[in-house]
C-alpha cells in the first residue's frame, strides 16, 4: 500500500517553510518569478527520463519553445551581460549540434572517418551520391537539439529574474528535491506495480522519485547536501529565523541519508558522501561581534566537520546493516560484475574510428550497434556508454571535447577565485556551493548520463548561473581600475 503524505509531516512542513517569501526581505516576488517556479515544477514532473520516446516530451518540449520565446521578450541586455560565459557556452553547444545536421556534399561526407559502410550500401543499392549531414543518424541528432531547448529555456528565464529572485531559486530546488524524496518513499511503499512509477521504463524496485533511473535520483539527492549547507547559512532577511532554517536544514540532511540508501544507487552513495563532506566548508556561522562568540563559532565548525565525516561514514555503514543495501552490495561487487566495463572498452575503440569528427551528437546507439562486439550482444540494446565524457568523444569528436575543456577551465578558474576569496557575501557562498554541485554532476557523468534528463539538465543550468559571483568580479574590476590610476599618476 502506498504511503500517504501524512506519513511525512516534517518534509511537508519543511517544503512550505522553504518557500517563505521572507527570504527576499521586503522585496515582493514578481509574477515572472512564480511563472518560472511553475514551469520548473512542470519540468521536474515531466522531465525525469533521458529517453527520447517518453510521452511527456510531447508536452514538455513545446512548452520549452514557448518559454524561450517568452524569455527572449522579457530578458534585458543587462541580464545577458551578467552571464556572458554561461550563455555563450550553451549557444556554442547548440551551434555544434546544428552543424552536425547541415547537409554536406558527397565528396565531403564520404571523406569523413568510418563512413565507408554507408557509401558501400549506397553503391550496392544503386543510390546516386547524395548530400548527407555529418550525423550518421540525423533523427537522433535532431532529438539532441530539441533536448537542449528545455535547459536553455530555464537558463534564459532565470537570467531574466531579479538578483534576489535568482537567489530564492535555491529553496525552490530544495523543496522540489524533498518532494522527489517523498514520492520515492511512496513508490517503494506501493510496490513495483505502483502507479507512481509513471515512466514506462524505470527502476520499479527503487525509490526514484521524479526520475526514471535510480542513479539519477541518487545524484540529484546528493546535490541537496551543499544546497542545504548554504541555505542554512543565509542571513536573516525580513524576520526569517536563521536558527529555524538551520534546524530544518540539518533535519533534512539527516533524512536525505536513508532517502539515498533506498534508491539502491551506488553513484548516489558515493556522491552523497562527497556532498556530506562539503557541508562544513560551505556552512557559514553567524557573524560574531566578540572573541568569545568567534571561539564558539570555531567550535561549531569543528563539530560540523566531525558530524559531516561521521554522517558520510554512516551513509556507508547503514547500507551494510539495513535491508536496502543493494547500492553498497553493487559497489563492492567488483567491476567485473558491472556491464559498464564491457561497454567502455569497445566504446573507446569506436570513438577512435570516428575520430576526430565523431559520429554525430546523440547517435551513440547506431554507432555502437554497427561495431558492437559479440560479447555484449543481448536481447536488449545499449542505449548509452554510461560514461557521458566518453560518449561525448565518440559522438561529438574533438570539437565537443574542446568545448568541454573550456567549460572545465572556466569552472576551475572561477572555483579557485571564489574559494580563496576573503569576501564574505551571499554570492560567494552560492558560487562555492555551485562549484561543489558541478563536481557531483560532472563526476557522476563518468559512470552514467544524469545530465541527459531534462530535470538535471535544468538544475545544471541554474547552478551555472550561481557560479558567477558579481561581487568578486566587481571587486576585481575596481582593483584593476585603482592599479591603472596609480600607474598613470606615476
Amino acid at each position: 500500500m502506498a504511503l500517504a503524505p501524512a506519513h511525512y509531516p516534517f518534509l511537508y512542513v519543511f517544503c512550505r517553510f522553504l518557500m517563505s517569501p521572507k527570504l527576499a526581505g521586503n522585496m515582493p516576488l514578481s509574477g515572472r518569478f512564480w511563472l518560472v517556479v511553475c514551469y520548473l515544477t512542470i519540468v521536474f514532473l515531466l522531465g525525469g527520463s533521458a529517453r527520447d520516446d517518453i510521452a511527456t516530451l510531447v508536452i514538455l518540449r513545446p512548452l520549452a519553445i514557448a518559454a524561450i520565446a517568452y524569455a527572449l521578450v522579457v530578458i534585458t541586455t543587462d541580464n545577458i551581460r551578467q552571464f556572458p560565459v554561461q550563455l555563450g557556452l550553451f549557444l556554442v553547444l547548440i551551434l555544434l549540434v546544428t552543424l552536425h545536421l547541415l547537409p554536406l556534399p558527397p565528396s565531403v561526407w564520404q571523406s569523413l572517418p568510418h563512413r565507408e559502410l554507408i557509401f558501400q550500401i549506397d553503391v550496392a543499392a544503386g543510390i546516386d551520391p547524395q548530400w548527407r549531414p555529418l550525423s550518421i543518424a540525423p533523427e537522433r541528432t535532431w532529438n539532441a537539439f530539441y533536448a537542449l531547448l528545455v535547459p536553455l529555456s530555464v537558463m534564459l528565464l532565470v537570467c531574466s529574474l531579479k538578483r534576489e529572485e535568482r537567489f530564492i531559486m535555491l529553496p525552490v530546488i530544495i523543496c522540489l528535491g524533498a518532494l522527489s524524496g517523498i514520492l520515492g518513499l511512496a513508490q517503494i511503499g506501493g510496490g513495483p506495480q505502483s502507479p507512481l512509477y509513471y515512466y514506462r521504463i524505470s527502476n520499479t524496485d527503487s525509490a526514484i522519485g521524479f526520475l526514471a533511473n535510480r542513479n539519477h535520483q541518487g545524484v540529484f539527492l546528493a546535490t541537496l547536501f551543499p544546497m542545504l549547507a548554504v541555505y542554512a547559512s543565509l542571513e536573516d532577511r525580513g524576520g526569517t529565523s536563521r536558527k529555524l532554517r538551520t534546524i530544518a536544514s540539518l533535519a533534512m540532511a539527516v533524512i536525505l541519508i536513508p532517502l539515498i540508501l533506498v534508491t539502491g544507487s551506488r553513484a548516489g552513495l558515493v556522491f552523497g558522501a562527497i556532498g556530506l563532506l562539503s557541508i562544513p566548508f560551505l556552512y557559514r556561522a553567524p557573524r560574531s561581534e566578540t572573541v568569545k562568540r568567534r571561539s564558539a563559532d570555531n567550535r561549531v565548525s569543528l563539530i560540523l566537520i566531525v558530524a559531516a565525516a561521521a554522517s558520510a561514514l554512516l551513509l556507508v555503514l547503514a547500507g551494510l546493516i539495513f535491508s536496502r543495501a543493494e547500492a553498497l552490495e553493487r559497489l563492492l561487487g567488483g567491476v567485473d560484475a558491472d556491464f559498464r566495463w564491457e561497454i567502455w572498452q569497445p566504446s573507446m575503440q569506436i570513438a577512435m574510428q570516428y575520430f576526430p569528427t565523431g559520429s554525430g551528437i546523440g547517435t551513440f546507439v547506431e554507432a555502437f550497434q554497427r561495431d558492437e562486439p559479440v560479447a555484449t550482444l543481448a536481447p536488449t540494446y545499449v542505449n548509452h556508454a554510461h560514461n557521458d565524457w566518453l560518449e561525448l568523444l565518440l559522438t561529438g569528436g574533438i570539437p565537443s571535447v574542446i568545448l568541454a575543456a573550456i567549460a572545465a577551465w572556466v569552472w576551475l578558474h572561477t572555483s579557485v577565485r571564489v574559494w580563496v576569496s576573503k569576501i564574505d557575501s551571499r554570492e560567494i557562498s552560492y558560487a562555492r556551493m555551485a562549484s561543489v554541485i558541478l563536481v557531483i554532476l560532472a563526476g557522476s557523468s563518468f559512470v552514467d548520463y544524469p545530465l541527459r534528463t531534462p530535470l538535471l539538465g535544468c538544475v545544471l543550468a541554474i547552478v551555472t548561473l550561481w557560479m558567477r559571483p558579481a561581487s568578486l568580479f566587481r571587486t576585481t574590476r575596481q582593483s584593476f581600475a585603482k592599479s591603472g590610476n596609480t600607474v598613470s599618476k606615476s
